[in-house]
């Protein structure tokens, strides 16, 4: 399925590649207003040269990460399905201007990709690319290659179809249809899109709306141009419909040769079941991207376009306030800390229809509610008005690194004085439960999760001793009331160190740090009115300890998140991931460090939905 999807992986590696006047974004001009999801670099050459401007551009284009960028870029290319044919470097290659990427899902239709390229004054790249599209059609006896004519209103426009047979990366036979404008080259899967777009640009009467003309488009690239301090053409632009995406991608995917056939008979989506209950009140999510803007690294802005605001998904309802900080909870030598206010009792309020349909149970939330207040054998507890009704809304939580052992670690605001009172619905919910063992911690108790292998029949001994060796990812995950907070982690001994330096008062809080600080000034001064989400992260220990890894070949080895991560991936430490190979190719952490910044983002209410904005600030300017 992610093969699927590697068209806009393209734009990324942009970046990572060493080779300026902005040029007017014209592809939303011209792809229909069914497309669902939308990349489009404005001019990729003034891409490349702002990359280039950046601290970690410079890093990473350095003649010190050379081999490892080639190697990537060679096993990414091994990799690559290329639906319409097209290589990462065909893209730089032909480029002399915008490039856009389009996943467009017309009623009645299956979904197709749309690759349209700027190459003005590239004719001759071009015409050296379609001959060897032609030479490699022709490879083997089932690729074909022939011209057609499409009638585009009252012209007649030639059409280079491509057919390419089945490889060891794409086992389905793929078609590409071509067409060369004066400006453009065209690229996609379905003549009937290339179709589309040809109307589009010949301003046909009878042809689609474009791109442009959405709503919900045209809304979230106004929101993102008013923030810009001065008039520009973004450098990257975005836009997705986001459960119209969805359902595409899941069309696209049931519809691919060899697929599985449809197991939910009643035509339902998960994407529709999320519309249904309030989710499609959000019309539309899209942003921009620029590198080396604003005197900052990067610059992203997403707004997400919800004409009711997201109240109006009846589920979210983020709360915005003016001081949102990091609790003094947080130590300052975090690699990274995020705060979100949230009505929590709103959500839970609103999720038991959703979770009945998602699991096709009618009443099962209210009925498992139910049972676990009043049923004898149960807890006796009333989650609402116990646990959830006792809750503040705010939920904070950050990842550190000790003597290369990294450890997630949160906390959910209890209102004052409700300790005790969750405290006891924990005790009736886990004292008797299994998988749940208990650590006595001061005058309270620390839980944490940890399933019992099942009792199973002689013949299934060895699967259960199999499971055993091989437990679940974060299976210790941690829990206490106290001081204020639902506190989790999935290490108990960062649960109790968080504590207990809270309690001393012994470490410097994060909110006290000058990075911090200086991070904090940036989003209150972007923010305004207040938001209701912030992140923050600049502490390199948690980088420097995966990429010491990855460089030594021992990630699959090590005690991070992502360790632990890709060990669930690869559960055999001897398996070859190819990779992982390419880490011995990098320079020492330490060659780089220096150059490292930090980086803010903020998200906030609007009227009309959700305005997230991120930036990344350089080393000198936390000086």
């Amino acid at each position: 399925m992610m093969k699927r999807l590697n068209l806009g992986i393209g734009v990324m590696l942009i970046l990572l590649l060493a080779g300026a006047a902005l040029a007017q974004t014209e592809t939303d001009r011209f792809f229909p207003d069914s497309t669902k999801g939308y990349v489009a670099v404005s001019n990729v050459n003034d891409l490349r040269a702002h990359w280039r401007q950046t601290a970690l551009g410079q890093v990473l284009l350095s003649d010190s990460f050379m081999e490892f960028r080639q190697s990537i870029l060679s096993g990414v290319e091994k990799t690559w399905t290329g639906r319409v044919g097209m290589s990462i470097r065909d893209t730089l290659d032909l480029a002399s201007g915008e490039a856009a990427f389009g996943f467009v899902a017309n009623p009645g239709q299956i979904p197709g990709f749309v690759v349209a390229i700027d190459v003005t004054e590239k004719k001759k790249e071009v015409d050296d690319f379609l001959s060897r599209m032609i030479r490699q059609a022709f490879e083997k006896k089932t690729g074909t290659s022939k011209k057609e004519t499409l009638k585009v209103g009252n012209r007649s426009v030639p059409v280079t179809v491509m057919v390419f047979p089945p490889d060891n990366n794409y086992p389905a036979q793929r078609t590409a249809y071509y067409v060369l404008t004066d400006r453009f080259l065209l690229a996609s899967d379905q003549k009937e899109l290339i179709q589309q777009i040809l109307e589009l640009m010949l301003r046909v009467p009878s042809g689609p709306k474009p791109l442009a003309s959405n709503k919900a488009y045209s809304m979230t690239m106004q929101r993102c141009a008013a923030d810009f301090p001065t008039a520009h053409d973004p450098q990257i632009r975005f836009f997705v419909q986001p459960l119209e995406l969805g359902k595409a991608i899941t069309l696209l995917a049931q519809s691919a040769p060899g697929s599985q056939p449809k197991q939910d008979t009643s035509g339902q989506t998960p994407f529709d079941i999320l519309a249904n209950h309030g989710m499609g009140a959000i019309e539309g999510v899209g942003g921009t991207v620029d590198f080396a803007s604003d005197d900052m690294e990067f610059v992203t802005r997403t707004k997400v376009y919800a004409p009711e605001g997201l109240r109006g998904t009846n589920m979210l309802s983020f709360i915005d306030d003016l001081k949102l900080n990091a609790p003094d909870w947080v130590e300052g030598d975090v690699n990274s800390a995020t705060v979100v206010n949230i009505d929590l009792l709103n959500l839970f309020n609103r999720i038991g229809p959703l979770f009945d349909d998602f699991v096709k149970t009618e009443n099962l939330w209210e009925d498992t509610l139910k049972g676990l207040e009043e049923d004898e054998g149960g807890p006796r507890v009333n989650l609402k008005t116990q646990l959830v009704g006792n809750l503040g809304s705010q939920i904070t939580t950050f990842r550190r690194t000790h003597d290369g052992k990294e450890a997630f670690v949160g906390g959910i605001q209890v209102k004052p004085g409700k300790d005790a009172v969750i405290a006891e619905v924990f005790h009736r919910m886990f004292d008797t439960d299994a998988d749940f063992q208990q650590v006595p911690y001061g005058s309270g108790t620390i839980w944490y999760y940890a399933p019992q292998p099942k009792r199973q029949s002689r013949s299934r001994r060895g699967q259960a001793a199999s499971a055993q060796a091989n437990p679940p990812v974060f299976v210790k995950n941690a829990f206490y009331v106290g001081d204020g907070n639902i506190f989790f982690a999935t290490d108990i001994d960062a649960l109790k160190e968080t504590v207990e330096n809270k309690r001393s008062g012994s470490v410097a809080p994060l909110s006290e740090s000058p990075t911090y600080k200086t991070v904090s000034s940036y989003i209150q001064k972007f923010s305004g009115t207040g938001h209701s989400f912030q992140f923050y992260s600049s502490n390199h220990a948690g980088l420097r300890t995966n990429y010491n890894l990855f460089r030594t070949g021992k990630l699959l080895e090590g005690d991070t998140l992502l360790s632990q991560i890709l060990q669930r991936v690869y559960p055999d430490k001897n398996m070859n991931v190819p990779i992982l190979d390419n880490g011995s190719k990098l320079p020492p952490f330490e060659s780089f460090e220096s150059r490292m910044g930090a980086t803010g983002a903020f998200g906030k209410n609007e009227s009309d939905g959700f305005f997230l904005k991120s930036f990344g600030l350089t080393a000198d300017q936390l000086r």
